[in-house]
């Protein structure tokens, strides 16, 4: 009897890194129906659907036990397309979730390879003639991988991965489908005899964690320098980091950074997030800032030059500015008189 085992997967919170796999689901290729199977063809009660060609269940042994499935493949060397089978079946994989295909192989006829791909929109399309077809022509779909599928010992099951056994697989959006078939690599024609097809799901894929601890180093009327402690990483390595200060957005691979061109005596807000190997992004890490005067302090309100005692004060009257020592002053409005604070914010 076939043994199949279904998953729901659904991916909508952060999980804690492990090469554990949270879930598996597990696809065995018996037969299961009562009596011999189609010579040539998958019956339409089967978990897997064709995709093209004529894939069938096979007896390696001899016994009368149906528990592989035969994909065989065909190339014309002069052509750059080959014929071959193909088998799918329903499976969710989720948009940034990790997943890792392994795929174990009883015995393959010449240099075929096996290419594995996450799709929609396949349809179940058998062939009864036993003969080989071209695999259909899908834009919706992603591969996972493809590797060559040579597994010559006898009565021992050779095991792939895809992508391989240290990488994940992690779809870029929702695919419904599982999909693998055969081509060739070298040779005419070839054969694999799958055994045994394991999906692992790892969770969602976790990204950097916050930038710690960001604080400003130094404001100038102009300028700030702001630091941070480096992010922990997620599932990957922290590449660089991204800081925001208004409408502009800067790279950087240091813990500090100096944000020039601002404006003096304005308030801002900076912002900081991780970014790793993969572009995933950690929470952003917020400082607000107000940067100081500049050297030209703007002129804005009237005063009357008899009160004046305060030196932190300069006082101008129409066409004449008194400027204290390494500053400037310029004037904004009409009036008589005017102040302005050195060293302080309006």
């Amino acid at each position: 009897m076939k043994r199949v085992f279904f998953i729901l997967l659904v991916c909508n919170t952060y999980s804690v890194l492990s090469q554990t796999p949270q879930y598996t689901q597990i696809y065995d290729c018996d037969y299961s129906g009562l009596t011999r199977p189609p010579l040539c063809y998958l019956e339409n009660n089967d978990v897997w659907k064709t995709s093209h060609g004529s894939p069938c269940y096979y007896d390696y042994m001899g016994q009368g036990f149906y528990n592989q499935l035969l994909l065989t493949t065909q190339k014309d060397n002069t052509k750059p397309a080959q014929k071959s089978e193909g088998i799918f079946t329903p499976f969710t994989f989720y948009k940034d979730c990790k997943y890792r295909i392994a795929i174990g192989l009883f015995q393959s006829e010449g240099q075929p390879n096996i290419n594995v791909y996450a799709a929609n929109g396949l349809s179940d399309n058998k062939k009864t003639d036993c003969t080989v077809a071209d695999p259909p022509s899908i834009n919706d779909k992603k591969l996972i991988g493809e590797n060559s599928a040579i597994c010559n010992l006898p009565y021992y099951v050779c095991s792939y991965y895809f992508p391989d056994q240290n990488s994940f697989f992690i779809p870029d959006k929702n695919y419904s489908q599982f999909w693998l078939y055969s081509s060739q690599i070298f040779g005419d024609t070839g054969a694999v005899i799958i055994d045994e097809i394991v999906i692992m799901y790892y969770g969602p894929v976790i990204p950097p964690y916050m930038p710690g601890s960001l604080s400003v180093a130094s404001v100038g009327s102009q300028t700030v320098t702001v630091g941070w402690n480096p992010s922990t990483k997620g599932d990957f390595n922290v590449k660089e980091y991204k800081v925001y200060c208004g409408n502009n957005t800067y790279t950087t691979t240091s813990t500090q950074y100096i944000i020039s061109n601002l404006a003096p005596c304005t308030d801002y807000s900076i912002e900081v997030e991780a970014v790793d190997i993969l572009g995933y992004k950690s929470p952003k890490a917020m400082v607000n800032i107000k940067t100081t005067p500049d050297g030209n302090v703007v002129l804005s309100t009237p005063i009357n030059l008899s009160t004046q005692s305060n030196k932190k004060y300069v006082v101008a009257a129409k066409d004449y500015i008194q400027f204290n020592p390494g500053f400037g002053v310029t004037s904004n409005t009409t009036g008589e008189y005017f102040q302005a604070i050195i060293g302080e914010c309006p």
